[in-house]
């Protein structure tokens, strides 16, 4: 039976291997007001010790909030203790779904010593490389799912356009800056327990992302 969240139907985890339709909440006013009938499918796609792989899909635009109430049913507490993961990998589908998220990108490549406006590539790295190091680094998808470490990002077929097509950004008409605003975006995750045990351990060395404008 549904577990009533708020204005949100979520179906229990179960076993983890079955399918949620949720039903969005409205929006904020400052955001396009998904149909009434607008869904969200949740689906396990490999669950194996000590890792857990969820695919969401969206039919309409979803806000941050919405997206966060649709990923709480993967909290760890949710999970027996023999069967919780230690790691949690999201598939999002495209950036362009979570309009918040497409406009927080764009503005943070304009932020961005290391963003080619004319060229709408990044002056040195992969576009891959950079737009995932971009959102990692900005926090933006940082919290979503609750009981959760963000890791780690990962993105492919980045997609650029004009600036001035993002209206919210207040470019003028003769800015010809383009801009990356949609991608297909993964998510790692590792649980909060899981990493206070680990917290005595020699930490594994990694590559700051803040270092993307260096």
């Amino acid at each position: 039976m549904p577990i009533q969240l708020g204005r949100i139907g979520v179906c229990s985890l179960c076993s983890a291997m079955c399918l949620w339709s949720l039903l969005l909440a409205p929006v904020q006013a400052t955001e396009p007001k998904p149909p009434s009938d607008c869904r969200v499918d949740l689906k396990v796609i490999e669950r194996g010790p000590p890792r857990l792989t969820v695919r969401l899909r969206n039919a309409c635009p979803m806000s941050r909030e919405q997206l966060s109430s649709a990923l709480a049913e993967l909290k760890p507490s949710t999970f027996a203790d023999a069967a919780r993961p230690q790691e949690l990998h999201v598939d999002l589908g495209r950036v362009l779904g979570y309009p918040w998220l497409s406009m927080a990108l764009a503005k943070s490549s304009l932020n961005s010593k290391e963003w080619d406006r004319k060229a709408g590539k990044p002056r040195q790295r992969n576009i891959n490389q950079y737009v995932s190091a971009l959102l990692r680094v900005s926090g933006v998808v940082d919290g979503l799912v609750p009981g959760w470490t963000l890791q780690a990002v990962s993105v492919e077929k980045v997609l650029v356009q004009p600036v001035t097509k993002m209206t919210a950004l207040g470019a003028s008409s003769a800015d010809k800056s383009l801009v990356p605003f949609d991608a297909i975006l993964w998510l790692r995750l590792a649980s909060d327990s899981t990493r206070r045990e680990e917290a005595g351990a020699e930490p594994p060395a990694v590559i700051p992302p803040a270092k993307l404008d260096e």
